[in-house]
């Protein structure tokens, strides 16, 4: 639940910037709220994609047999 609590508050923060960085323009508010909602997941999901092209350290069987 802390994740999705932590989600939600990086996408509120995001959106008030984009706020803040268009004038304060009131009435955009949903439009803020999507756009920093695609900014934070993207950002995730590049931050995932990263790990998951981190080799291991753990060696494979093939590299065991050739020590």
């Amino acid at each position: 639940m802390d994740q999705k609590k932590n989600l939600h508050n990086e996408i509120a923060v995001v959106a008030y910037t984009l706020f803040e960085n268009s004038g304060r323009l009131h009435g955009y508010d949903l439009d803020n709220w999507l756009e920093a909602e695609k900014m934070v997941m993207a950002a995730h999901a590049d931050a995932m994609e990263g790990k998951a092209k981190r080799p291991s350290k753990a060696k494979t069987k093939k590299e065991k047999t050739k020590e």
